[in-house]
């Protein structure tokens, strides 16, 4: 099951609606095979609750069939956590990680090596390229967490350097920067909580000087800000908040962004294709007011509490746990924030890659848990 993520990443991200069906009936059998355990999954009734509400949001809307498709593609995510929760141990932590690992420059590497005009660094997860990004930066996140433990020595230790070096590139290269500060994001989560604050100051200040002392040219790039498609970000983001008011108990029903932006669309900017942006947007560019956009603030609401549930029982410490965790948490933290302005999770894989990185982050039965909560 740990496999099932990158399979689905090879298989184009399951875009293809057959290919997803063929996963959703994979997973559903599973969970009748091997019973769910609910005391396993943290906020199990509120991920139940969420989904209950998208469901009637669902029925609710002006095209309740879109909305049951839009739904299945929320659960099917939720049910890989829940499956993930309720039976992995350690020894299914360690492949998943280095997986990870591996995954990054792999499909980089397909992004240098496939050209689609009109997408360029997509390779096989078409058509954005901040879905390989974003796994490029997970990858990285979870393969510096790994190198911090200093549990790998001698060729395993080049492995992870080397694999991480190709993971910066394909950042720095693609240009994508949502990947780029998540990547940072969780780099200073890990210092932070390994209290190591000396080094956490020293990241922050190669920053702000790299920042500073980059060439004028290059920040301009790095930013594209001579790109006028690519600071559409705030509009998309004051649309999907009209779209949300529009219907703040229910919101415009799962899968169904669309419909309601053809209410509140605005103009591109000159050159640009009409048809993106001026005229459709099937997303927010933010996960949390898409859900706001489709499933109402109540339905994001419930959605928060959930989350929040799972991440508070991630962010618990336990005494004697290996790298693996401190790997999938920093992927997670990594995956986390580049949500906030991408919608990373619109591809299945990428849905499922989340689920796994959440599970993953569990504190193991297998050990005794500390006193506290995690604290730096």
């Amino acid at each position: 099951m740990a496999a099932l993520p990158f399979l689905g990443l090879g298989a184009g991200g399951l875009r293809d609606p057959w290919l997803l069906s063929a996963c959703s009936i994979l997973l559903w059998s599973l969970a009748l095979r091997a019973p769910l355990r609910p005391e396993t999954v943290p906020g199990a009734g509120l991920w139940s609750a969420w989904l209950a509400w998208s469901g009637l949001s669902a029925l609710l809307s002006a095209e309740p069939l879109t909305g049951l498709s839009g739904l299945s593609r929320s659960a099917v995510p939720v049910l890989f956590f829940a499956l993930c929760a309720s039976s992995w141990r350690e020894v299914q932590r360690r492949p998943w990680v280095l997986s990870l690992c591996a995954a990054g420059p792999l499909f980089g590497a397909a992004a240098f090596l496939i050209e689609r005009p009109g997408h360029p660094w997509t390779g096989l997860l078409f058509p954005y390229h901040n879905y390989t990004a974003a796994l490029a930066a997970a990858s990285a996140a979870a393969a510096a967490a790994a190198l911090a433990a200093g549990r790998f020595m001698g060729p395993g230790r080049a492995a992870l350097a080397i694999l991480l070096g190709a993971d910066l590139a394909l950042l720095w290269v693609s240009n994508s920067r949502g990947a780029l500060a998540a990547c940072a994001a969780a780099a200073a989560y890990s210092l932070w909580r390994r209290a190591r604050l000396r080094a956490l100051l020293a990241l922050v200040l190669f920053l702000a000087a790299g920042a500073a002392f980059l060439p004028v040219g290059r920040l301009a790039a790095l930013l594209k800000l001579d790109n006028p498609g690519a600071q559409m970000r705030p509009a998309l983001w004051k649309v999907s908040l009209l779209i949300a008011n529009d219907h703040p108990l229910f919101g415009q029903g799962p899968g169904q962004f669309e419909r309601g932006y053809l209410r509140h669309n605005f103009p591109v900017p000159p050159g640009q294709r009409p048809t993106r942006y001026g005229l459709r947007s099937a997303h927010a560019h933010s996960e949390a007011l898409q859900v706001a956009a489709e499933t109402g603030w109540a339905g994001l609401a419930l959605f928060l509490l959930a989350w929040l549930t799972t991440i508070r029982k991630a962010l618990t410490r336990r005494e004697g746990e290996g790298w693996e965790r401190e790997a999938a948490l920093a992927a997670l933290v990594c995956m986390s924030v580049q949500s906030l302005v991408d919608n990373i999770l619109a591809l299945p894989a990428l849905g499922l890659l989340y689920a796994s990185a959440l599970a993953a982050a569990l504190p193991s039965e297998e050990a005794p848990a500390a006193s506290s909560p995690a604290a730096p």
